[in-house]
């Protein structure tokens, strides 16, 4: 909990801004790390310690239901964000490992009992990639399994860190949304910053010998 909190200290000195808004996002599942995750938040929203706002607080995971469950009780406000990435199983696990392990009903079904027991809206992150999961019946399933939540629903055009990988095209993008709003569900398609100097979303990754890992 001390190392993550460093983080935000460290950023405050580097910079000479105040750190308001925190994201446990990026390389590493924070419900694999749980108890210094929620250390973590109680530190960094302690009124004596760095009162960050617990709603400025966004805690992402791929899903594991029993840390999903077991935040439920934690009391704690903050936003819970899922990366799901796939409307079926048969895509997801593709793209997300550990979807062989747990399912998208039984994590779906986790952040029901999350929402029933806290009353948050849940962010849902669904990376866009052409021709994997941006057809129209990806949204039509999409809503399917997700309209009975209470939930946003962030489209996020794949940034260029894999070649194998390509973002659809605008229209394809907007078309998705469409798609979605007009079934109830609300979405907005996110943009991104840094992809200039190969820093945004997804592209944190390691240059060795003129390789790329």
């Amino acid at each position: 909990a001390g190392e993550i909190v460093s983080q935000v200290l460290a950023m405050e000195r580097e910079t000479g801004v105040r750190v308001g808004n925190v994201v446990y996002m990026g390389m590493g599942e924070p419900f694999l790390n749980y108890d210094e995750v929620v250390k973590s938040i109680r530190m960094l929203n302690h009124p004596k310690m760095k009162n960050i706002g617990i709603r400025r607080i966004t805690v992402s995971t791929v899903g594991i239901p029993e840390k999903i469950l077991e935040f439920a009780d934690e009391g704690l406000d903050v936003v819970l964000a899922l990366s799901l990435h796939a409307p079926s199983n048969f895509k997801r696990d593709q793209l997300v490992p550990l979807n062989r392990k747990y399912s998208i009903e039984e994590i779906l079904n986790a952040v029901k009992a999350y929402q029933m027991k806290t009353g948050r809206r849940v962010t849902v992150e669904y990376v866009m990639i052409r021709g994997m999961n941006d057809h129209p019946s990806d949204a039509e399933k999409l809503v399917d399994i997700l309209k009975n939540l209470k939930v946003f629903v962030n489209l996020i055009p794949i940034n260029p860190a894999n070649r194998s990988f390509r973002r659809p095209s605008k229209e394809r993008l907007l078309m998705f949304k469409r798609i979605l709003n007009k079934k109830g569900i609300e979405a907005e398609i996110r943009t991104e910053k840094g992809t200039d100097i190969e820093a945004a979303c997804g592209q944190l990754r390691m240059r060795k010998l003129g390789l790329r890992a």
